[in-house]
């Protein structure tokens, strides 16, 4: 009995040790036709289940963005080559046997390696064998910029009446023929028409630093061996660049060509410039903390060309960040938007073979 306590002890013990696996995870199905009469084999069982794993990678790969797709598509045969290091572990959530088509189907819940998968497609290079021993070096200009106010204008309208009368006039002698009768009939038609003209909103900012974004960008690009350079301290003006946004829309080519020639100058071959535009804070109903959101548009332009070429482009990317205040929130959003958009243009730039 006390060996028996202390193996389930051990066990119990040992179980605390193990550390829960990290990653994603994603459903998978599989199904083969075994050949025996009584139901399949543990190795069909295995097969099938072999499958199902290939499937949860595929369905994973189903939630990338089209461009980071193509990249998978590449490496697709590599990964499924190493799917059991692929899937850290899986449980099977239902399996059926189907005796008269002869038939096993597995269905599982699988944990996937995220480091090995974004390793590997990292490695894909675009299709140029590898990462490069040299990283590329990418100059910055994050410019964020709140809304502090939203001008509506009312409508216009402008209102067109035209009457036009139409006038009959009937003459007609009595019965006895003594008087002359005149009778007229009057037609009036009245046709109106218009135009509506809204001007549009006018928005109002107010442009600040995000310097801890620089921080969050640069750290993912150092994965994709990118060398992240705030272009600041590269001697470009930011203070246009703000300038810019502060009033339009977008940067002017003035400022784009200028920060270009002087990176150009420098050796730097690739320029990234991100505007997040971010909202005022407002509550967010399921967890009652301050919630911003922020959109981004963000563009990388390739430099080593006669003149700046957009090589990858993000427009309108929505994302929101919670925090214990407003400021918190708002960095936590700024920064969120500029990791993941830094990851969307680097696939792109992946799926077109620049690195």
């Amino acid at each position: 009995m006390r060996i028996i306590k202390l193996i389930s002890m051990l066990l119990v013990f040992g179980s605390l040790q193990v550390p829960a696996a990290l990653g994603s995870t994603s459903k998978g199905f599989g199904e083969i036709e075994y050949k025996g009469f009584r139901g399949p084999t543990k190795d069909e069982e295995r097969k099938a289940i072999g499958f199902a794993k290939v499937n949860s990678l595929k369905n994973h790969a189903a939630t990338f963005s089209k461009s980071r797709y193509g990249v998978f598509s590449e490496v697709e045969n590599d990964l499924v080559a190493k799917i059991d290091e692929v899937v850290l572990n899986f449980e099977v959530i239902d399996e059926e046997t189907d005796k008269t088509s002869k038939r096993f189907r597995v269905f599982i819940e699988a944990t996937l390696n995220d480091n090995l998968i974004e390793r590997v497609l990292d490695n894909a290079g675009g299709g140029q064998g590898g990462v490069s021993a040299e990283p590329s070096y990418i100059a910055g200009v994050v410019i964020a910029r709140e809304i502090t106010s939203v001008k509506q204008y009312g409508e216009k309208r402008q209102s067109v009446s035209q009457v036009n009368a139409e006038v009959n006039e009937n003459l007609q002698q009595s019965v006895d023929g003594s008087d002359v009768i005149e009778s007229l009939d009057a037609t009036v038609v009245k046709t109106t028409g218009g135009s509506v003209e809204k001007k549009a909103d006018a928005l109002n900012f107010r442009v600040f630093s995000a310097g801890g974004v620089d921080v969050a960008i640069g750290n993912v690009l150092s994965e994709y061996n990118y060398q992240y350079v705030n272009a600041a301290d590269a001697g470009v003006n930011i203070s246009q660049f703000i300038s810019d946004f502060s009033s339009g829309g977008d940067v002017s080519p003035a400022t784009r060509i200028a920060a270009g020639k002087l990176l150009r100058e420098l050796g730097i071959p690739f320029l990234s410039i991100y505007r997040m535009t971010t909202s005022p804070a407002k509550e967010d109903p399921a967890t009652l903390q301050p919630r911003v959101d922020v959109t981004v548009d963000a563009q990388v332009f390739d430099l080593t060309k006669p003149f700046p070429v957009r090589a990858a482009a993000v427009a309108g990317k929505p994302f929101a960040g919670l925090g214990v205040d407003n400021q918190v929130a708002q960095a936590n959003a700024l920064n969120k938007a500029g990791a993941e958009t830094a990851k969307m243009l680097v696939d792109i730039l992946r799926s077109k073979g620049i690195r």
